[in-house]
């Protein structure tokens, strides 16, 4: 990785980011710190990756609002224009996991995921406010609605797996 979280941050700023995606993308950085330092092997996972994934998370999302493109897909695109594969991978990974296993080792994707889903906006939310949030700003037909809802059972497995791998609650160290 050749980019630092401060970069990162530059990088969003010259997206385009409007102020409010800005602080949420802040916020989930800061989640996604908390819960790195707090595991049990800080060594499984490349916390300044995962820091600078969770900064650059919606780096397209300002632009998406206006096209209607996919903004995790965008901004895949976006950070392999610069060069920033592993980052690519983490912002591809935000919105939908490509894959998930209980028992695979933990990994900055899922981190950065779940982070994002424990933000809305500029507030740390439940998994179950999150979910509610997203039924109500993205859930525009009742199919819709049934398969964001059918999420939180996911949300949770993965809860219970990132919780198996830290040193203390996760609400403990995110709610600081």
């Amino acid at each position: 990785m050749s980019i630092t979280p401060e970069k990162a941050v530059e990088i969003l700023e010259k997206s385009g980011c409007l102020p409010n995606i800005m602080e949420h993308s802040l916020l989930v950085a800061k989640v996604t710190r908390a819960i790195c330092e707090n595991l049990k092997d800080k060594s499984q996972i490349n916390t300044d990756l995962a820091v600078c994934g969770a900064i650059l998370h919606d780096v397209t999302k300002t632009q998406s609002i206006q096209t209607g493109e996919h903004h995790d897909i965008s901004g895949g695109i976006y950070m392999r224009n610069l060069g920033e594969e592993k980052i690519a991978r983490i912002i591809e990974s935000h919105v939908a996991l490509k894959e998930f296993s209980v028992e695979s080792p933990l990994n900055e994707d899922e981190i950065v995921h779940y982070a994002d889903k424990r933000v809305k906006h500029s507030e740390i939310v439940t998994i179950a406010e999150r979910i509610d949030d997203l039924i109500i700003r993205y859930g525009h037909t009742p199919e819709r609605k049934k398969d964001i809802a059918s999420r939180i059972h996911f949300l949770k497995d993965l809860e219970n797996k990132i919780q198996s791998h830290m040193t203390l609650s996760i609400d403990s160290v995110i709610l600081k």
